[in-house]
């Protein structure tokens, strides 16, 4: 099980680096994740600008944490990632079209299947801290074989790489609007249809 509990701290880890990073890169990217945080959040709430940095803190602090003291770290994830999926569930319900700040430049506005993404990284975050109980992180490689862990290190990163972008693949397959208004068929099939004619 030691794999597995491998698998999901750095596979969160990875997530929350790059979830931080997106949004310190510049002044434009942090303050277009405050605008976000403020149609996000439901009125009268504290100022936006107060929450997008505690949730910044969170996650810039949930990285070495995770790779430190799993235990706490996954469960610091974990509240965070349903406080995040709860967030999204109630903008949605009251009509918020927002976009996804998450990592970054998406504009794609947020949706059941974002709301989708934060509970499945949560289940991983749960499932992490109920294998870890009082497994320090040097004792979660102790003992791994080494083609197992190099396994885990690769389905890890590609498993954070699909949540990471999310919005692009789901993009793929969504029908887009026609300028008569009628929907067309999905980029990724018809980016195959325009290879299978040249």
């Amino acid at each position: 099980m030691r794999y597995v509990l491998l698998g999901c701290v750095v596979c969160l880890g990875v997530v929350f680096a790059v979830s931080a990073i997106s949004k310190l890169r510049s002044r434009a990217s942090y303050a277009a994740f405050i605008a976000s945080t403020r149609e996000l959040l439901p009125r009268p709430w504290p100022p936006a600008a107060h929450v997008a940095l505690i949730v910044l803190v969170a996650e810039v602090a949930i990285v070495p944490l995770l790779f430190s003291v799993p235990m706490a770290g996954l469960t610091v994830a974990a509240v965070l990632l349903l406080a995040f999926g709860g967030a999204i569930v109630l903008a949605v319900r009251r009509g918020v079209r927002t976009s996804c700040r998450c990592f970054g430049s998406s504009t794609k506005p947020l949706g059941w299947l974002h709301a989708l993404r934060s509970g499945v990284l949560a289940a991983l975050a749960v499932t992490g801290a109920v294998l870890a109980g009082s497994v320090t992180a040097a004792n979660i490689i102790t003992g791994l074989h080494p083609a197992g862990m190099a396994i885990t290190l690769l389905a890890a990163g590609v498993f954070a790489a699909l949540m990471i972008m999310f919005d692009d693949l789901v993009g793929l397959f969504e029908p887009t609007a026609t300028p008569d208004g009628r929907a067309s068929m999905p980029a990724a099939v018809r980016q195959r249809r325009t290879s299978e004619k040249i």
